[in-house]
């Protein structure tokens, strides 16, 4: 009997030791995410919920700030001003079954009355929950009666694994391809799972050429590595082609830093974005 409460008794001296020893819950394995992304030469540092969530990228005088509804769903995502009431823009977002259907995308109007007005709606269709066959991307003006739609391409994809290899509108007028990537995960991609939409990072332009403000290169934003090569071209018209580079820096963990888009067409014209990581416990 004296063995068997001797027993006992080192039972719960190495439990103790053991709770003792743990320095705080384990909510899961280890994993990378995004620290701070550099857009356009502006620094945002990411901020994330409890559950992992990116809620805002905070930038020196402009937060970009992500709302998810009661189901964790990503409905609406702001650009906005330090101190000013009226974001730049505006983004909401409708959900199909695979993720994101589309996205009306709301810019202040500075030259004019200095309010938000509805300018473009993009509408995604999926192949998989990680794949689009299809990307409708309306201009629009609304009168607040009615929509009108001034241009739109319905864009329609290809891949070659899980990287877009061809874009492309019918009928035939211009396409977009790729025909070198890396095999390095895209920091866009880590970007699109902490908002909950796999298949891309739904914020921004999704375009050709990204010289302007809050623009993303279309093969970059829809593909699972990094674009090394592209090609953009106007079908039927071989002197309007661009041949364009990804030149990429990685870390020594094989993570990219730095991302640097230049054409041949326009040498004068190139876009950087910047990012550093940081690792995280899943819950």
């Amino acid at each position: 009997m004296k063995r068997i409460f001797m027993l006992k008794g080192m039972l719960v001296m190495v439990c103790l030791v053991i709770l003792m020893c743990c320095d705080g819950p384990d909510y899961g394995p280890v994993y990378v995410r995004v620290k701070s992304f550099t857009w356009d030469g502006t620094l945002y540092k990411a901020q994330y919920d409890g559950l992992g969530k990116l809620v805002k990228l905070k930038a020196s005088g402009r937060d970009i700030t992500f709302m998810y509804d009661e189901s964790g769903k990503l409905y609406k995502a702001t650009t906005r001003n330090t101190g000013e009431a009226v974001p730049l823009r505006v983004y909401e977002f409708a959900h199909g079954i695979f993720g994101i259907k589309e996205i009306r995308t709301f810019v202040r109007h500075d030259f004019s009355d200095g309010l938000l007005h509805l300018e473009t709606i993009d509408k995604a269709n999926y192949l998989t929950a990680t794949k689009l066959s299809s990307l409708l991307q309306q201009e629009v003006t609304d009168d607040g009666d009615t929509i009108t739609v001034g241009f739109e391409l319905d864009r329609k994809f290809m891949y070659a694994v899980d990287n877009v290899a061809r874009i492309y509108v019918e009928p035939a007028f211009n396409e977009y391809t790729a025909s070198a990537y890396d095999t390095k995960v895209n920091p866009f991609m880590m970007m699109a799972a902490s908002v909950g939409n796999p298949a891309f990072f739904p914020i921004g332009r999704f375009v050709n050429f990204p010289v302007v403000e809050f623009n993303i290169p279309l093969v970059t934003v829809f593909s699972r590595n990094n674009p090394l090569k592209a090609k953009y071209e106007i079908v039927g018209a071989p002197s309007i082609t661009s041949n364009q580079t990804f030149t990429n820096t990685y870390s020594p963990e094989g993570l990219v830093t730095k991302i640097v888009w230049s054409s041949a067409s326009s040498p004068t014209e190139s876009r950087t974005f910047k990012f550093d990581y940081e690792t995280a416990k899943r819950w």
